[in-house]
């Protein structure tokens, strides 16, 4: 019998705690750090299960110190309407703990 294929979250997903941690992605490392002096917008893009969502969560996690508090997850499969996604902004709360809040928006193809 041969293994299940895993995505990079079903296989290292508690592990992934920072940029230092991702593995099989080496050639993106050195610009997402260079963007944690600097913070923008950013966009991943792949195919399923290559660890987009994962990155995304440990540059978030780099860029609040550690505190996912400030950071949310938010489906766009549940926000699809244009006035939905203008709400997104409320998921977050005012009061931050560290420096950034960040919003990840998970696209589903």
């Amino acid at each position: 019998m041969t293994d299940p294929i895993l995505t990079l979250r079903q296989k290292y997903g508690a592990k992934l705690t920072s940029l230092n941690t991702i593995i099989g992605q080496d050639h993106i490392i050195p610009s997402i750090n260079a963007k944690l002096k600097k913070p923008a917008p950013m966009i991943f893009s792949g195919k399923a299960g290559t660890g987009k969502t994962s990155t995304a969560k440990a540059y978030a996690l780099e860029l609040c110190e550690g505190n996912d508090l400030d950071i949310k997850i938010v489906s766009s499969a549940k926000h699809r309407v244009i006035d939905d996604m203008k709400d997104v902004s409320r998921l977050v709360p005012l009061a931050s703990y560290s420096r950034h809040r960040v919003i990840i928006i998970d696209a589903v193809p």
